[in-house]
């Protein structure tokens, strides 16, 4: 079974619309195994209804987006085996990526799959370029995948990691859950992919993607991530590879000093950098592996 857990709290909006009519696009082999659980924070129903094998649909209280997805994950069966998927409420799958990915997890564990926004014909940053294919590791997996991408198959539900709850959209350390997420598979020994040939459908360019506040709650987040990632699992290569981002951002606080708009976004990844590493350190001090 490829169970999609998708959360969400407008149901009858257009791009809720845009992804569920996106499944009914796949082929009918795809449509055969795919089980949609859709997490509604809200009392209100779907708009559309997919032609797939099985729709669950769960209510409940506006939460976190970790809390969402931990309440999917625990609606798959247990002992069933099979793949789970994370789409956002505001992606949409091209008829070939889903596909693609089960390709992929015929050799491993996991895949991340490319993004591309085909309305703006673009790629999602500059890290995730695109016809790429490379084997994701502690260094890597920090720049490429988003959650929207990942695909990871499992023999039963105890193989499915549940998101840390500290982290994510609706937490004050905003971001670093699906990063978490793999560097968890990657330490218990999973193997992950990416690929980029094919791509999971997802505007860029968005208001909030320019946006210093948005971006200083998601930098806090990340780097509470990665000192989690060094302190609880010894993940030296990941947290290194932060540190890299954390020295390109001072670097483009410079580049950008005659933009104060593209300024203040680096200047508030910064911020939300050092607040995260020192709330962090605070939160992961009783462990021994610092």
């Amino acid at each position: 079974m490829l169970n999609l857990v998708m959360t969400t709290r407008q149901p009858c909006a257009k791009v809720t619309e845009r992804f569920l009519v996106s499944l009914d696009a796949q082929p009918q082999e795809i449509k055969d195994r795919l089980r949609l659980i859709a997490v509604i924070q809200s009392e209100d129903e779907l708009c559309v209804s997919p032609k797939i094998r099985e729709l669950k649909v769960l209510h409940v209280k506006p939460c976190s987006l970790s809390a969402a997805r931990n309440a999917g994950i625990k609606e798959i069966p247990d002992e069933e085996s099979g793949v789970i998927a994370f789409p956002d409420d505001d992606c949409w799958y091209n008829p070939t990526v889903v596909s693609a990915a089960l390709e992929n997890l015929k050799e491993y564990d996991f895949v991340s799959m490319g993004i591309y926004d085909p309305i703006k014909r673009k790629g999602f940053g500059k890290h995730r370029t695109l016809n790429e294919k490379c084997v994701l590791n502690e260094a890597n997996v920090l720049l490429k995948p988003i959650s929207v991408s990942i695909f990871c198959k499992f023999r039963d539900k105890k193989e499915i990691p549940l998101f840390d709850e500290k982290f994510g959209v609706g937490t004050d350390w905003g971001s670093g859950e699906e990063t978490d997420f793999l560097l968890q598979l990657l330490y218990t020994g999973k193997r992950g992919f990416y690929d980029s040939t094919d791509a999971v459908f997802h505007e860029t360019d968005r208001e909030k993607d320019f946006d210093a506040a948005v971006t200083y709650k998601y930098s806090v987040g990340f780097a509470a991530m990665a000192v989690k990632s060094l302190v609880l699992r010894g993940q030296k290569k990941a947290y290194a590879q932060f540190k890299k981002l954390m020295t390109r951002s001072r670097l483009a606080r410079i580049y950008y000093a005659l933009k104060p708009a593209r300024k203040a976004v680096y200047v508030a990844r910064l911020k939300g950098f050092k607040r995260g590493l020192k709330e962090g350190r605070a939160y992961y001090k009783g462990y021994d592996n610092e």
